[in-house]
């Protein structure tokens, strides 16, 4: 086919079209790398525009569950970036250094045809302050993740049905049902711990000065997806 002539005859909206699409795929292919990055994004972004700013505005995010459930008012937040999924649960908001900080365990997986695995678990912190959030981000623990996972799936497996589920498609939902996460704030030091694993995920809140931001106004872009 002759491109250049196919090209000429092609109207310039089109042409335009086409190349923004081209843009965006590639976007998403270099975001999927970054999960965590991602979902802070789209956090921002939900403030901007759901709050103008005020992160209280979260809790327009509560799980309607029913009244037996084991988590009838949970907040979460969802990210999608590419095959890469992160989800973030609120645990707490708690005043350090007399600022309010809310504080998310984010559950990051991977989708594929062999199912949902759980890749990480992060414990995030954020405050708002001059139209921007400040974060501070704890270390990967890939023992303290194991940790977790092993709970996750302890007991959902009968023993005479292990063969056949082996090839079974592998899902690791975060987070988990019936996780009950504890929040500890001693000073600046945060520690998180979900009881029926024993799992701790712990992050130092900045002191002298406040963490990275991100800049809360009009201009952040939407997020991907939103809500539990």
């Amino acid at each position: 086919m002759d491109w250049e002539r196919a090209m000429d005859r092609m109207p310039a909206y089109l042409i335009s079209l086409l190349a923004s699409s081209a843009l965006v795929v590639a976007a998403g292919c270099a975001s999927s790398g970054r999960p965590l990055e991602n979902w802070q994004n789209d956090l921002t972004s939900y403030v901007a525009e759901h709050g103008q700013g005020d992160p209280n505005c979260l809790r327009d995010l509560v799980d309607l569950r029913s009244r037996r459930s084991q988590r009838p008012a949970l907040i979460t937040f969802r990210s999608n970036a590419g095959k890469r999924e992160a989800v973030g649960v609120l645990v707490a908001q708690q005043q350090v250094d007399s600022k309010p900080w809310y504080f998310f365990l984010i559950g990051i997986s991977e989708n594929s045809r062999q199912g949902v695995k759980l890749e990480d678990v992060r414990l995030v912190g954020f405050t708002a302050e001059t139209d921007s959030l400040h974060w501070a981000i704890g270390s990967p623990d890939a023992a303290v993740t194991e940790r977790y996972f092993r709970a996750l799936h302890a007991g959902s497996v009968a023993a005479d049905d292990v063969n056949r589920r082996r090839s079974a498609p592998r899902f690791d939902r975060f987070p988990g049902f019936g996780d009950v996460f504890d929040i500890a704030v001693l000073g600046h030091d945060v520690s998180v711990t979900e009881r029926r694993s024993g799992a701790t995920w712990q992050l130092q809140v900045p002191t002298a000065r406040l963490g990275p931001a991100s800049a809360v106004t009009a201009a952040a872009r939407p997020s991907d997806r939103t809500g539990g």
